[in-house]
């Protein structure tokens, strides 16, 4: 059993608690046992519980001044904003949540005060390796510390490459994120160092960076520096889509593409890549816990131009992917931990 602290109880960090709660077989791999945010518990316990996106939550929720009860599940709660003061002796791996902490000597500070691993909610400077799950994560080890999760924007982009790189090769492309509004944003005109995030989100589409496509090549190495992209901040709350442009070395069809996606899982599992053909808007997708979910009806062909869109919910798939490294982590510390025994059985 791996033991999970989570520092930063915002919008990924309770979509995670959620998830984990919610299936049983993570919860036998991995125990969640402290919550470390600056809000009052009573908040954080609260908004666990009553959630304007995902619903009402139908387990019992209750707190106390340093804990908050989940049914009979017991998760300490403390406020600590120094990193240094944590206490993580107990705690294999710290998901780093806060949106805070994104430099190495940053994160540092968890493996300083007991942990094994952080893993990042959020792309990292200097980290030891970019993991979107169902694209690379066998190449993590169990020397591999600091990890960052990408984001979720990567997490869609990157086994929808991997797919049509696997079979076409990828000459360059450009994408484009119609992505829900974010807590970064503001609710009215306010200050802001992206000046058009100063604006208010809930009036305008807004036009702003992504770092998702420069992320693709700490994931798909081959595609280093052949990817660009920016977003369009939308007035919706939640599920976003992507819009892929790619310029291939073939010229196919519209069909061959979307064949090459519903057998995708040889190339990538069909928990993180599945396809859409009804006709659908970005609601119908709340909730849902795959990574990139193709929409067959919009694939496009021109010449080797092909355009690719795809549905994901923002924050539901990206927690529940980070909850996925977690476990892949866990299972390959316990091979390595299986064959040190043989090794040494064997000498």
């Amino acid at each position: 059993m791996i033991n999970v602290a989570i520092n930063g109880f915002g919008r990924i960090g309770r979509c995670i608690v959620r998830a984990w709660f919610e299936d049983e077989k993570i919860r036998q791999l991995l125990n969640i046992v402290r919550i470390n945010s600056p809000a009052e518990a009573v908040s954080s316990a609260h908004l666990l519980k009553y959630d304007s996106i995902h619903g009402v939550w139908p387990y019992a929720v209750n707190v106390g001044d340093d804990f908050i009860l989940i049914e009979n599940q017991s998760i300490q709660y403390s406020r600590e904003k120094d990193l240094s003061q944590l206490d993580w002796s107990e705690v294999d791996v710290v998901l780093e949540c806060s949106g805070k902490f994104k430099t190495r000597a940053e994160l540092n500070a968890h493996l300083n005060q007991g942990a094994a691993m952080v893993l990042l909610s959020s792309p990292g400077k200097d980290v030891d390796k970019t993991i979107v799950y169902g694209v690379n994560e066998n190449s993590m080890t169990p020397k591999d510390t600091i990890l960052s999760a990408a984001s979720c924007t990567t997490n869609c982009l990157a086994p929808i490459l991997k797919v049509i790189h696997s079979h076409y090769k990828i000459q360059s492309g450009l994408m484009t994120t119609i992505h829900a509004m974010t807590g970064d944003q503001r609710l009215v005109d306010s200050s802001h160092k992206d000046l058009c995030r100063a604006r208010a989100a809930p009036q305008s589409i807004i036009p702003t960076k992504t770092g998702a496509a420069s992320s693709i090549g700490c994931v798909i190495p081959e595609l280093d520096g052949l990817i660009d992209g920016l977003a369009l901040r939308v007035p919706t709350l939640n599920v976003s889509m992507l819009d892929i442009a790619l310029k291939l070395d073939e010229k196919p069809s519209a069909k061959d593409v979307n064949t090459l996606f519903e057998n995708a899982e040889n190339v990538v599992p069909k928990n993180v890549l599945t396809c859409n053909e009804a006709p659908l808007v970005s609601t119908d997708f709340n909730h849902r816990k795959e990574s990139s979910i193709v929409d067959l009806s919009h694939t496009m062909v021109n010449g080797d131009l092909l355009k690719v869109m795809a549905w994901y919910d923002n924050e539901w798939a990206f927690a529940c992917r980070m909850l996925d490294i977690v476990s892949h982590w866990r299972n390959i510390c316990a091979h390595a931990v299986a064959a040190d025994q043989c090794e040494t059985i064997e000498k």
